[in-house]
């Protein structure tokens, strides 16, 4: 590939793969890290293997060290593989950097809306995102009028705003919306959410809705 005649969607189409590789080496590189680790602490509580296997001291201690060099071996060859993917992507990120093109990302929770940026002061920096590669250099105004009220409207000022249904709020004051917005870390689970329509924040239900609480402070 030419990256210089290159298309943005030919060049994030490639980055994306690569991205891809590189996740599923982390993911194993994480694992074998886990097996490394858990193994360590095995040893040290002396259930290292089961004794019935290295029924000696000194068997045992022989066994650790093996599987210890066999964990680092194979972690040092997914760093290497790593490597490589960075090596590959940099020809392609350079490419970018020399003529920046629009990018876009989806928040990957319920509701959540279209960025251009992964910075955005609205995200956290535990925000999970999805890549829409396929948007690649697509104008601001493209992606408003496929996405409308999806499109976050700190990053596309001119997206058209959700009007709030006042149904929702009853005559108690309590809001019956079951729409939510993840709070928590992406690695830990929340019995707890946001509110996609007021802001406050209520449990979630069994099925996954959240709970009719007081009206917040967006309602």
């Amino acid at each position: 590939m030419d990256l210089k005649t290159a298309t943005p969607l030919q060049i994030d189409t490639e980055l994306a793969r690569i991205y891809v590789i590189e996740t599923e080496l982390r993911k194993t590189r994480q694992g074998l890290r886990r097996g490394q680790l858990n193994a360590m602490a095995r040893f040290e509580r002396n259930d290292f293997a089961g004794t019935q296997y290295h029924p000696t001291f000194e068997a045992r201690n022989e066994a650790f060290v093996t599987s210890m060099i066999s964990y680092d071996e194979r972690i040092a060859a997914k760093d290497a593989e790593i490597g490589e993917c960075w090596a590959e992507a940099k020809p392609f990120q350079d490419e970018y950097r020399s003529r920046p093109w629009r990018r876009y990302f989806e928040v990957m929770n319920t509701n959540g809306h279209i960025h251009s940026s992964t910075h955005c002061g609205t995200c956290f920096n535990t925000t999970r995102f999805a890549w829409l590669v396929e948007y690649a250099d697509q104008s601001a105004e493209d992606t408003i009028y496929k996405h409308g009220t999806s499109c976050c409207t700190v990053c596309f000022p001119d997206a058209p705003v959700v009007e709030k249904d006042n149904a929702i709020i009853g005559a108690d004051g309590k809001c019956s919306n079951k729409g939510w917005i993840s709070i928590g870390r992406e690695d830990r689970y929340s019995p707890y959410a946001k509110c996609s329509h007021c802001g406050e924040i209520a449990s979630i239900t069994k099925a996954g809705n959240l709970r009719k609480h007081k009206a917040g402070p967006d309602a």
